[in-house]
């Protein structure tokens, strides 16, 4: 299905009326059972975004729609692209599983034990610094791909930005970014997020796009 207009991700007030345009497509019986989804994102050219805040409202609406449980308990595979063109909103499409990009990782980082959430902060610099310590090189530049592997229930839209946020020594810091973690998130033009249960409880990778 193909939801138009301007995708809304945490700018404005506008973001409900977006949410609310998504789940009035979304008929509850269009994929019953649904699992893994894509969203691709068509931008205006120019704009800046982070690619979970786009994925973040479209995801909840799907949720009011009736296609996830509260929590996201049953989303397992998550794929969010965006790209700059003239039709603009997104396209959402049911997978079966998402398959991970046949791009060399310029960083790959597996944590055991730790996946780092909202609001706990301690786990955050664990992982900030975890990956400053494997990457010690200039931040890099132009559009990025990053792949996350999480063997947790917990839920996977909550895991997304506390993941990306700690990725900023290789994604670069926002300069006009005022948090304690300001990643410049919006070059990331392909996310991966998936369960995948095994030893490491994260695994992540980032490429070039």
């Amino acid at each position: 299905m193909f939801v138009a207009g301007t995708p809304i991700g945490g700018e404005d007030r506008r973001e409900a009326a977006w949410r609310a345009a998504v789940a009035a497509v979304a008929t509850a019986d269009l994929f019953p059972g649904c699992r893994g989804v894509s969203l691709a994102f068509t931008l205006e050219p120019g704009r800046r975004v982070g690619i979970d805040n786009l994925a973040r409202p479209v995801l909840a609406g799907l949720r009011d729609a009736g296609w996830f449980a509260r929590g996201f308990s049953t989303l397992d595979h998550l794929l969010v692209t965006k790209s700059a063109g003239t039709t603009v909103g997104v396209a959402v499409d049911v997978v079966p599983g998402v398959v991970a990009s046949a791009s060399e990782p310029a960083l790959q980082l597996a944590l055991k034990g730790i996946v780092p959430g909202p609001g706990n902060r301690e786990h955050l610099r664990l992982w900030r610094d975890a990956v400053a310590s494997t990457w010690q090189k200039p931040a890099l530049t132009g559009p990025i791909n990053v792949e996350i592997e999480v063997d947790t229930r917990r839920s996977l839209v909550d895991l997304m930005k506390p993941i990306i946020d700690g990725l900023e020594p290789i994604l670069g810091r926002d300069p006009w970014g005022t948090n304690e973690f300001s990643p410049l998130d919006d070059t990331i033009v392909r996310l991966m997020v998936r369960r995948r249960p095994g030893e490491l409880s994260l695994l992540v990778r980032v490429s070039p796009g």
